[in-house]
């Protein structure tokens, strides 16, 4: 009996704490989510109306965003991310943080060093036009890191040269204008297998440099067209994109309303070739719906 008490009692303090710090999140705007549904869990409702979901649920994921103040959106106070922090550290089965429109000055993301041994997604899709590195360099080091996906805006060379310091860094979704050395960066990191391009601009040939990427083994190119390298763009180059120049003379832009990747890939069959040449043995999905 006894050994049954101290479970019980040690069961319900995981509870109580994980609800305040749920609470607490929530009164700073944040969103948690759980390891299921509170409907899918096999538990009377009346048991979870009377105890609560926190006895039965384990907080996995939080969602930080902006805040709202008159009807108007605000940033996320930087003092405010610390007492979300705080909660977190609260909550030792949380792996993945999202920030939707925070608009912190990436700076702070220092301000998660209390929970570097914990997180393995960072998520950050905010409005960072001009992202210069000195808010991953908080990040490097970090031993479980597996995901970061970067839709920021701008995502240069400075930025890239942290992540070959992630030592668990497996997968990667970047957005914004690459060059050459930027790819360079990206295939320093030698356990990163997936990586997804969204929305970028760079020179076809710079994926040369992935070739020397030790463990990758899916590349996506999401929600981009090709451009003969040179030529103002117009809508009707998407209908004339033709196999006359070598497929390394193109370069990508962000699609917009124009043609769907994947149809302008059956005209020009000589770009997946390319690919599948200098990228042996990687999976290549191309399209605006990754596919």
């Amino acid at each position: 009996m006894t050994a049954v008490a101290v479970a019980l009692g040690a069961w319900s303090a995981t509870a109580r704490r994980q609800r305040l710090a749920v609470e607490k999140l929530q009164s700073l705007n944040a969103s948690v989510r759980y390891s299921k549904w509170p409907e899918d869990l096999h538990v009377p409702l009346w048991l979870r109306d009377w105890m609560g979901n926190d006895y039965f649920l384990t907080a996995e994921e939080v969602a930080l965003s902006d805040l709202e103040n008159g009807g108007k959106s605000v940033p996320l106070p930087p003092e405010q991310l610390d007492m979300a922090v705080q909660a977190m550290r609260q909550l030792p089965h949380v792996r993945a943080i999202t920030f939707n429109n925070t608009r912190l000055p990436e700076e702070e993301l220092v301000r998660l060093t209390p929970l570097s041994e914990q997180i393995e997604s960072i998520y950050i899709n905010d409005p960072w036009e001009h992202m210069t590195g000195t808010g991953l360099r908080h990040l490097a080091g970090w031993p479980r890191l597996k995901d970061l996906d970067l839709y920021t805006g701008v995502v240069g060379r400075k930025s890239l040269e942290y992540l070959k310091e992630l030592p668990a860094l497996e997968k990667l979704c970047i957005t914004g204008e690459l060059d050459e050395a930027a790819f360079e960066e990206i295939a320093k990191c030698e356990r990163l297998k997936n990586l997804m391009l969204t929305a970028c601009s760079f020179d076809g040939k710079s994926l040369e440099k992935l070739r020397s990427a030790k463990s990758l083994i899916v590349l996506n190119l999401h929600n981009m067209t090709r451009k003969t390298f040179g030529v103002t763009w117009t809508t009707d180059h998407a209908t004339r994109i033709t196999t006359e120049s070598p497929p390394t003379h193109y370069y990508f832009r962000t699609a917009g309303t124009l043609e769907n990747w994947e149809d302008q890939r059956h005209r020009d069959p000589n770009y997946r070739d390319w690919l599948d040449h200098i990228l042996p043995g990687v999976e290549i999905y191309q399209g605006s719906n990754g596919n």
